[in-house]
């Protein structure tokens, strides 16, 4: 059984010993090889332990298994000793020890004292960290670990060097990544023995093997700790220490942006460490960044790079990555032209599919798809099946964005998935679920992380033309710049990424700050320029003058130059929208042309096809008439031209055109009372709202009025939503006021049917909002008391949408409830006409503002807003600093109307943060001196409509 000696023990054997204690033999006792210690005598006893042991002496007082009762001697000799106890006496032993003693007088180092004991005491060595034990053991290169640790301390550089073995066993074994601590282990030795070249050189290596696995904090303490040796280390060791620490940090530090990078490859030599890995890191993340340009200046530089690598697979593959990124730049392929008999095939597969993306940005779809199916072939032959399915999903990917949704992808996920059945490989392995790891860290608000774990999830996606990735990795960009506030970022991947529903999420949250948004160039893809000209449709109100004036001639050229067409990503209907939303800053040229243009489309619309982007052409048409004089006659026939049309657009273009319609009654009356006398309905309102002789419309509205004053007829197994009642009321204010107050008595039954849909009721509480102003006086107050009743005890509708809204309905009724009760405190105070009604009105707003949703509150401030200013008796400060817009509203119009009675109010109103709130001043405004600091504010404010609002009321008389 193994003994267990101590160390003074062994050190004073091995230390005074050279070779066995047997006369005449010279075998040594240690043998040491390729720097390693193999201790090969084995100790004998002089006196035995145990009584039945070779010359056991029980008189014997000292240590049996100390120093003097040991010998070293040879495998050859050990066993006659031990065996022959007769032939091998003691005296014999002693005078053997006395001799060994006198061969040699040597120093036993710690380091080697240690392996000395691991072998003679039988101890296991023990790895120098848990993780390894497996690999190493199993390479049989524990011992040589075990020593490697114990030399660190007194022979460092003899410790590298046994490191250095370990880890060149490793990286040739399947635990390659095992070998980057033994790699860092030699590094710390190589410092501690003065070697700080040699060491910085293999920590620059191992922070660019780092930096291929993605784990750039590993890096960063590698660049640490070259930094503290700086004054040891060449200049240009100096300046790849300073290359990779840019690299590393790049997607890691928010800070370090892709121009660090390329200056910090300025500086290189080509001579430097790891020049040519800087090279093909700077033109992979240009293009990834889209930073062309950076390519361009440098392209002598990396070809060059790239020319004069040795001609082995690897490099031959670093060759044609960067060749890669220097064509797409340029956008010419010609130096890549017959790949297939210069590279390795995985290179082959990968250039076919980078020019196939590349294709398919710059719309070459059908070559885009020749050119997938070739990487396909040739990636399925070699087994890159991982990259053979995701580019079979590309192929689906680009063909849906220009031949649309029809498109059935069933058989090609079938083949896809089989592929990676039958195996994995790809062009550019995944070190890491980059993915996955980016959404639980969004999810964790942790953002640093899920910026770097996108940073390389693009990375990788790209180079490896991923499209599906690629897209997903710019949708979970937009999500996390969304969530962090970094506004200009999200809109920029969102875009990259076409998620048009997540750019119009976003318009809601974007704070009311002038919006940094400019036209897609012309070279953007088309899916890019199409969501960019979408975005602009949404998010025109807070876009600056001087940025609204670029995407109004972009759009208005972007129309003038492309065909219209329905295809997914055809960019002329999108810039329609844009150059409607910023028509405004447009010139009276684009103004016109884009008049012309649109009437020739709405000209070919009939009741039953309508021309898609009607609501946006009429919206324009409006703007485009304030904006310019000039047109406003011209707008009016082209709105009237759309009311003719007597169906949703007519009933749009009524809606919108109301002001400018009554800016021209002659010209409405010109253009549709023929229209209106035989029939239709949307020309007939137009006239009334038009102001216009209202004669043609009587037909109309006496039919309208006989079919909706009918009592409501319950029918238990219908519900109606949505009632024409509110246009109804409109036609009945032409006729007399026994028909106007029959009417009103048949609205009020309405409201008060509690059988019908609240839908309907608040349309009935809305037609007689609109008659107010024109029933009697003895109709008025009948029909304010009636409602005041109702607001006191309002009812409920006993029918309602039947559809879940729970968390997992599958289909939700987002609209609401109609706020009854607030819209007939609102119809109320437009019928109310004595202070005693005033009062009333005022208590029960009052009561109603308690618990109020954003709804109610809107019909409440209307409420208060009818009231004449001198018979309101509220603090209307306390209003203006409501946390809701309508209250803030409400005090905005009712300070213009006494400015004088809060005179600070107006400047706080005009800093709202709340843009309607800022409208709602504006568009109140006069030309009384009392507004004139105010104006002059509005006038500045950075969205458009609220400063042309206030320019426009600037001439506006006092009511």
């Amino acid at each position: 059984m193994p003994r267990s000696y101590t160390d003074r023990t062994l050190k004073l054997l091995f230390g005074t010993a050279a070779h066995c204690a047997y006369p005449g033999c010279a075998s040594p006792i240690i043998f040491e090889d390729r720097g390693l210690l193999t201790p090969t005598a084995q100790i004998a006893h002089i006196r035995s332990e145990s009584p039945e042991g070779p010359r056991h002496d029980p008189a014997y007082t000292g240590d049996i298994n100390g120093f003097e009762n040991l010998l070293l001697l040879c495998g050859v000799h050990h066993p006659p000793v031990d065996q022959h106890e007769s032939a091998y006496t003691i005296e014999e032993l002693l005078e053997w020890k006395e001799q060994q003693k006198r061969q040699g007088d040597r120093f036993v180092r710690d380091a080697d004292l240690a392996a000395i004991a691991r072998r003679i005491n039988g101890v296991p060595p023990v790895t120098s960290d848990a993780v390894l034990r497996g690999p190493i053991a199993h390479l049989g290169e524990a011992e040589r670990l075990q020593q490697a640790e114990e030399r660190v301390a007194e022979s460092p550089l003899e410790a590298a060097s046994l490191f250095a073995e370990v880890a060149s066993k490793l990286e040739a074994s399947p635990f390659a990544r095992h070998a980057i601590l033994l790699r860092t282990r030699q590094c710390e030795a190589l410092e501690s023995g003065g070697d700080f070249e040699s060491a910085a050189a293999l920590r620059l290596n191992l922070g660019w093997v780092l930096h291929t696995y993605g784990n750039s904090f590993a890096v960063a303490e590698h660049i640490r700790k070259l930094d503290s040796n700086h004054q040891h280390l060449s200049e240009s060791i100096l300046r790849s220490i300073s290359a990779l620490s840019y690299v590393a940090a790049f997607g890691y530090e928010h800070s370090v942006d892709i121009d660090h990078v390329a200056s910090a490859f300025d500086a290189l030599q080509s001579t430097d460490m790891k020049y040519l890995e800087c090279a093909l890191m700077l033109a992979e993340q240009c293009i990834v960044w889209r930073r062309a340009d950076l390519l361009t200046t440098r392209t002598d530089r990396l070809r060059d790079a790239a020319l004069t690598t040795p001609l082995d697979d690897h490099h031959l593959t670093i060759r044609a990555r960067i060749l890669m990124c220097l064509a797409e730049a340029a956008d010419d392929w010609s130096q890549l032209d017959g790949a297939r008999g210069h590279y390795p095939p995985n290179a082959v597969a990968w250039i076919a599919t980078r020019h196939a993306r590349h294709l398919a940005i710059k719309g070459r779809t059908d070559e885009a798809l020749r050119r997938w199916q070739d990487a396909i072939d040739v990636a399925v032959q070699v087994g890159l099946n991982d990259s053979a399915a995701s580019w079979l999903y590309a192929t689906v990917g680009v063909a849906r964005q220009n031949f649309g949704p029809q498109l059935k992808a069933a058989d090609t996920h079938l083949v896809a998935q089989a592929l990676k059945v039958g195996g994995s490989g790809s062009v550019l392995p995944e070190p890491q679920p980059y993915a996955s790891r980016a959404t639980s860290n969004i999810l964790d608000k942790r953002w640093p992380d899920a910026r770097h774990n996108l940073h390389q999830h693009l990375s990788y996606a790209v180079l490896g033309a991923d499209w599906q990735e690629e897209f997903l990795a710019h949708q979970r960009f937009g999500d996390l710049y969304t969530e962090t506030g970094q506004w200009t970022e999200a809109i920029r991947h969102y875009i990259y990424g076409s998620y048009w529903q997540k750019l119009k999420a976003l318009v809601g949250r974007l704070p009311d700050e002038p919006l940094d948004f400019h036209p897609p160039s012309d070279d953007q893809p088309t899916w890019e320029r199409a969501a960019s000209f979408r975005f602009a449709s949404v998010a025109a109100g807070l876009i600056p003058e001087e940025a609204a004036r670029e995407w109004a001639s972009a759009s208005y050229r972007e129309l003038t130059t492309k065909e219209f067409s329905r295809s997914p990503n055809n960019t002329w209907g999108p810039a329609f929208g844009a150059f409607a939303g910023t028509c405004g800053a447009a010139s009276l040229e684009e103004a016109e042309g884009f008049l012309n243009l649109a009437q020739d489309h709405l000209s070919e619309s009939t009741p039953d096809s309508v021309f898609a982007f009607y609501e946006e052409y009429i919206t324009a048409a409006v703007d485009i008439a304030e904006s310019h004089p000039l047109l406003s006659a011209r707008v009016i026939d082209a709105l009237c031209d759309a009311v003719l049309l007597n169906n949703h657009i007519a009933d749009y273009a009524s809606d919108k055109g109301e002001l400018l319609f009554r800016s021209n009654p002659p010209r409405v009356s010109e253009r549709l009372a023929s229209a209106a006398s035989e029939g239709n309905r949307y020309a007939a309102l137009t006239l009334v709202l038009a102001g216009s002789d209202v004669e043609p419309v009587l037909a109309v509205a006496r039919s309208s009025f006989e079919r909706d004053s009918q009592p409501f007829v319950f029918n238990p197994s219908v519900t109606t939503f949505g009632t024409a009642l509110k246009e109804t009321a409109l036609l009945v204010r032409t006729l007399d006021d026994t028909d106007r107050t029959t009417f009103t008595d048949a609205m009020l039954d309405r409201v008060a049917e509690v059988r019908d849909a609240a839908e309907n009721r608040s349309d009935a509480l809305r037609a007689i909002l609109y008659l107010a102003p024109t029933l009697p006086a003895a109709t008025r107050s009948a029909t304010f008391d009636a409602l005041m009743n109702f607001v006191r005890e309002p009812t409920e509708s006993l029918v309602a949408f039947g559809i879940d809204n729970g968390p997992f309905a599958r289909f939700k009724v987002t609209g609401g409830t109609p706020p009854l009760a607030a819209l007939a405190l609102r119809v109320a105070a437009a019928l109310a006409t004595t202070q005693e009604q005033f009062t009333q009105v005022q208590e029960l707003a009052i009561s109603l503002m308690y618990g109020a949703r954003d709804t109610d509150w809107l019909h409440i401030a209307h409420a208060l807003i009818a009231l004449p200013v001198e018979a309101l008796q509220i603090d209307l400060p306390v209003f203006a600093a409501h946390p809701n817009k309508a209250p803030r509203a409400f005090a905005a119009r009712v300070w213009v109307r006494a400015p004088s009675q809060w005179p600070d109010l107006g400047v706080k109103l005009a800093k709202d943060p709340e843009p309607a709130v800022r409208y709602a001043l504006a568009s109140s405004l006069n030309d009384s001196p009392e507004h004139d600091e105010v104006r002059h504010l509005l006038q500045a404010d950075h969205r458009r409509l609220i400063a042309r609002t206030a320019r426009a009321q600037a001439g506006r008389p006092r009511a």
